[in-house]
């Protein structure tokens, strides 16, 4: 009777224990999967962000290139001084470019904000990953959206009107380049930049252009600090 008592017991311990140990390996692996889903959703987002860093230093320059073409093409109409070439292609090109911008709406920021991983991350990662997409990130897309629908307003209204051509390839090869060498094209060219509607709509571009500049800096270096303090957390964690 004793000897049943104890093979009981044993069994008991067993199941007890048996139970208990995959309990245990059930929260560690539970545990193992959340911090891998956690890793993969500050590496999405680092590499987006690292995207878009890259974006902005690309995109200061060709912020500062539209700067200088529009400067140097009104300043020379003034001088009543003829632009051709490349200068004129140049130009024709950076006022042409209507593309817009919506980093805000990056999936992989989006989704960090919906998911748990948002709140397990230290203030200083929550706070300079919101300041970069809602501040930062905002003023660029909101001054290059509006720079694009400038462009916008001017290919609809002001190209028909002087007979202009935009296309959105800097490539000497394209067709219309060759179009823009015969007088009455270079004739109506020179004749738009003395339009006072037109100039001002160029005005405008150039401005938006030169906050743009600043925008994007700024969001660059942002950006890196991000990415410096989620590479920082991934080491951690």
């Amino acid at each position: 009777m004793k000897a049943k008592f104890i093979s009981l017991s044993i069994e008991i311990a067993c199941i007890f224990i048996a139970v208990t140990l995959s309990f245990y390996l059930d929260d560690v692996r539970e545990n193992r999967n959340e911090k891998q889903d956690i890793r993969e959703i500050i590496a999405s987002l680092v590499g987006d962000i690292e995207i878009y860093t890259i974006d902005m230093s690309n995109g200061s320059q060709y912020a500062s290139n539209v700067v200088d073409t529009i400067d140097k093409c009104l300043q020379m109409s003034l001088r009543n001084e003829r632009i051709e070439g490349q200068l004129r292609n140049d130009f024709l090109y950076y006022i042409s470019d209507v593309q817009s911008f919506s980093p805000s709406e990056s999936s992989a920021y989006v989704g960090l904000l919906s998911s748990s991983v948002w709140q397990q991350l230290p203030d200083s990662a929550r706070r300079s990953i919101f300041n970069l997409y809602e501040i930062s990130y905002k003023a660029v897309e909101r001054t290059r959206n509006n720079y694009a629908s400038n462009n916008l307003y001017v290919r609809q209204h002001y190209f028909p009107k002087f007979h202009l051509m935009f296309y959105t390839s800097q490539k000497g090869n394209d067709e219309r380049f060759g179009l823009m060498d015969s007088l009455n094209f270079k004739n109506n060219f020179a004749l738009s930049l003395m339009d006072p509607e037109f100039r001002s709509m160029l005005v405008n571009a150039r401005n938006l252009a030169n906050s743009a500049i600043v925008y994007q800096r700024t969001a660059k270096q942002e950006g890196e600090a991000a990415i410096a303090i989620l590479k920082h957390f991934l080491e951690e964690y």
